[in-house]
């Protein structure tokens, strides 16, 4: 909930119709942009999209019970023309709606009087921001902590979420995610988070970026909306002495962690054990260890109340590193996207899971890799063969090929267009899946790789 003056309007660079309905303190409930959504007190946000204009559905937003609509000035009259014989409703005109919005959220943000705590990285945001999220929830109670929605970490996402933030929550934790340089900067200008986890640098977006040392800088970003503070970052990481610069100028404590103590489910640290509760994996370890590290050096909570948090960690979002049995077979569902060292970390969860269990990789191709494509699926087929995979069954556009015969030649190959063509060919062949102990489900997000989930319940539970 949030409220606004006409102070405030003038601000984010508004301009108000029906202005007798304003009576200088708006309060509002929160900011949608799906008129699906909506609920009574809403902020409906019109955004025009490739496929879809939101001001062709205010009706249905006002209908719902919107309380205002933050619309583009130029379809100030189009809007209208729908709302004759609606109840009155305030109307906030703007040249530049997604602009609107994100000042919006930073007026949210100045006034939030709790803790931002942001993640940024490679790989493992949402995963680290949700378990993050859900051990300060162990220990200050379900309503005094907010986390980002999903994965709405983007210019338009992120605003989103500032502006679900209660007066009432003690902690935010928000996901900022990029694919260029500079969009990290805007994220953080407007969420100014107190701390911040770097959960990886790795290969992410590489069709904009040369190295993954221009992927550090862009993720680094996240520094400048920082004032004091601590941010945690992988020792390993490229850039050290670019983030100690950095840092020194924000008056932000630098603090590294590596994974090093793990075994059997629990990370060793400041010499406490913590569990992965739920949770398998280096990668989830790591992951732990980075929101351990800042819980810890932060005072949220004692070692020994942490532990008792850490047991009952939980996976809670799907198609990422999420386990299911079905039947007698380990199904990973690490579906939800793919780079070449997520992959690689999958690769390894489901080989610690089963160290001598047969195993089958159902790999969709990894997109937005440009020029680094060919070495990251080649990488990924090494990576299966120096597990001990199998077998593995590809899909998608043709450079996983790459990683099919990297893997091996010698071995059955199966490619397959799309995950739903490979669907098909699982139900009509089940014996191809039914021999094995474990099957890991991987693929960028274009591969629509949860496609096969329904399949595979099918044949190996029922």
């Amino acid at each position: 909930m949030f409220q606004l003056s006409a102070e405030d309007l003038s601000f984010i660079r508004v301009t108000v119709e029906f202005a007798d309905s304003f009576d200088q303190s708006l309060v509002l409930n929160r900011a949608v942009i799906d008129s699906r959504q909506v609920s009574i007190g809403d902020l409906f946000v019109c955004l025009k999209g490739e496929s879809t204009d939101g001001h062709n559905f205010v009706k249905s937003a006002v209908t719902a019970g919107a309380k205002a609509l933050l619309i583009d000035t130029d379809l100030s009259e189009f809007v209208k023309s729908q709302l004759r014989n609606l109840p009155p409703i305030l109307l906030l005109e703007s040249s530049n709606v997604i602009f609107s919005l994100q000042q919006l959220a930073k007026l949210r943000r100045q006034r939030f009087q709790g803790q931002v705590i942001g993640v940024v990285g490679s790989n493992g945001k949402t995963s680290t921001k949700e378990m993050l999220a859900s051990l300060l929830k162990c220990r200050f109670g379900d309503d005094l902590v907010f986390a980002t929605p999903g994965n709405l970490n983007n210019h338009i996402g992120l605003p989103l979420s500032v502006l679900a933030i209660s007066d009432l929550h003690k902690f935010a934790v928000l996901e900022l995610g990029m694919n260029h340089v500079g969009e990290i900067d805007l994220l953080s200008n407007i969420s100014r988070p107190n701390h911040v986890i770097v959960t990886s640098i790795g290969f992410e977006h590489m069709e904009f970026f040369k190295s993954i040392d221009e992927v550090a800088l862009a993720e680094l970003e996240v520094v400048n909306g920082m004032n004091g503070g601590r941010i945690l970052y992988p020792a390993s990481g490229p850039q050290l002495p670019h983030l100690q610069s950095i840092a020194v100028k924000n008056q932000v404590s630098v603090q590294l962690f590596e994974l090093e103590n793990y075994c059997d489910g629990k990370i060793n640290f400041q010499g406490h054990n913590f569990s992965l509760g739920e949770y398998f994996g280096e990668a989830m370890a790591s992951n732990l260890l980075s929101s351990v590290a800042l819980i810890l050096s932060e005072n949220y909570m004692s070692a020994t109340q942490l532990e008792t948090c850490c047991r009952q960690l939980k996976p809670n979002i799907g198609g990422r590193l999420r386990i299911e049995m079905m039947g007698n077979t380990v199904v990973i569902d690490d579906s939800y996207n793919a780079n070449p060292d997520s992959f690689r970390k999958s690769i390894l969860a489901l080989r610690e899971k089963l160290k001598n269990g047969r195993l089958l990789c159902l790999a969709g191709h990894m997109a937005e890799l440009g020029h680094f494509s060919e070495v990251g699926h080649r990488q990924v087929g090494e990576d299966l063969k120096k597990a001990m995979f199998d077998q593995v069954i590809v899909c998608g556009n043709t450079d996983v090929k790459i990683l099919m015969n990297s893997f091996s030649k010698d071995k059955p190959q199966h490619y397959f267009a799309d995950s739903a063509l490979l669907a098909s060919y699982i139900e009509e062949n089940p014996n191809i899946i039914s021999r094995f102990d474990g099957i890991l489900i991987k693929g960028s997000r274009s591969a629509r790789m949860e496609r096969l989930l329904p399949t595979l319940r099918k044949i190996l539970i029922e």
